[in-house]
């Protein structure tokens, strides 16, 4: 029997594009530079990346994965 609550991945088993996928999912924010930071973190290492995304979402108080999003405001 399934139920209603899936099971998210982790930020740290999430893809760079699944990484940018969520935050445009669940962040209101000016999207005129959407396109130059889609860009620019192509360029970018794994490691880099994964360090400037726990830099980006701890500056901004932004839950790095739904699993954070969940334990913060509910379901």
């Amino acid at each position: 029997m399934m139920t209603q609550q899936t099971q998210f991945e982790t930020h740290q088993q999430m893809t760079r594009y699944e990484k940018l996928e969520f935050l445009q999912h669940t962040v209101t924010r000016d999207q005129s530079g959407a396109g130059l930071l889609h860009d620019m973190i192509g360029w970018m290492g794994d490691d880099d990346f994964n360090e400037f995304y726990d830099y980006y979402c701890t500056v901004h108080d932004i839950c790095r994965d739904y699993n954070e999003l969940d334990a913060k405001y509910g379901e």
